[in-house]
C-alpha cells in the first residue's frame, strides 16, 4: 500500500484563501488484486487555521466521486456526490473540527508539543481531542542520508478521557520545516495491524 502526499500550493475555495494538499493512494503487485486501491483526495484546508474547507474524493472503486463540505462555524459537515450534487449524508460534528490529514498538517505547522493545545479531529464516527507531544530525537538513517529528527506522539482523548489507539509515532526533521520523515502505527482492528511509512525521495519522470 503505498500514500503519496504533494502541496499544489495556495488556492481560493468558496472566496477562501486555502492550501491544496493532494494524496493519492494505491495498491500494487499481488495486493491490488486482493485489496485493490486507486483513490485521490483533493484536500483544501484554511490558511489560517489549517482546518477543512472542503475535501474531495476521486477514483474510488464502486463509489461515487463525493466532497465533504465543511462548515466550521456551524460544526456541520455535509457529503454531495460530485456528479449531481445530491446529498449523500450530512453529519453534526463541533465547529473548528479537524479530520485526520488536516491535523498532522495543523501540529507539522502549529502546536506541535503543546498537550495544552489540543484539536477536535472526527475520525469518521466520532469526534475525538488530539495533542501532539515531543517523545525525544532520533537521528535516522533515510533514502537521502541521516537526518537529526523528533519523536512526536499524539495524546487522544474523548470526553475527557484517554483513549488507546496503539502505539502511534512519528518522526519529523528537526528544524523549522518539520518535515515528517516516518510514520510507526501498530493497533488492533479485528486483528493486529502495523504500519510504516517513510518519506521517499522525488523520482525523476514518476
Amino acid at each position: 500500500w503505498y500514500a503519496r502526499f504533494l502541496y499544489k500550493g495556495r488556492v481560493s475555495i468558496g472566496g477562501k484563501a486555502a492550501h491544496h494538499v493532494n494524496v493519492r493512494a494505491w495498491t500494487s503487485g499481488i495486493l491490488s488484486y486482493i485489496y485493490p486501491i486507486n483513490e485521490t483526495i483533493d484536500y483544501y484546508l484554511d490558511m489560517e487555521t489549517i482546518e477543512p474547507i472542503r475535501i474531495v474524493y476521486t477514483g474510488r472503486k464502486n463509489k461515487r466521486d463525493d466532497a465533504a463540505i465543511y462548515d466550521q462555524k456551524k460544526g456541520e459537515i455535509v457529503y454531495r456526490y460530485l456528479d449531481d450534487g445530491q446529498v449523500r449524508k450530512k453529519v453534526d460534528v463541533v465547529p473548528s473540527i479537524h479530520d485526520p490529514v488536516s491535523a498532522v498538517y495543523y501540529f507539522r505547522w502549529k502546536d506541535m508539543g503543546r498537550e495544552d493545545r489540543p484539536r477536535n479531529v472526527y475520525g469518521g464516527r466520532k469526534v475525538y481531542q488530539i495533542a501532539a507531544v515531543f517523545a525525544g530525537t532520533e537521528r535516522l538513517r533515510t533514502n537521502d542520508g541521516e537526518v537529526d529528527t523528533l519523536v512526536v506522539a499524539p495524546v487522544i482523548r474523548r470526553d475527557g478521557k484517554i483513549e488507546n489507539k496503539g502505539d502511534l509515532k512519528m518522526w519529523v526533521t528537526n528544524d523549522e520545516r518539520r518535515v515528517p520523515v516516518r510514520i510507526y502505527g501498530k493497533f488492533r482492528k479485528i486483528k493486529e495491524w502495523t504500519l510504516v511509512g517513510e518519506l521517499m525521495p522525488e523520482r525523476a519522470g514518476g
